[in-house]
């Protein structure tokens, strides 16, 4: 998940839905594609 909202408890609350992810904006490129590259590991583990 990408989003301007940064603060923990969003952080915090997203995780508990269920998201892979969190990344706040303003993000960096390779911050980006090293996440989606770690998640495609995961996913080919399972």
């Amino acid at each position: 998940m990408i989003t301007s909202r940064t603060a923990d408890k969003h952080r915090d609350h997203a995780l508990q839905l269920g998201v892979n992810a969190y990344m706040g904006k303003p993000y960096q490129e390779d911050e980006l594609l090293e996440k989606i590259a770690q998640l495609l590991v995961s996913q080919s583990d399972k």
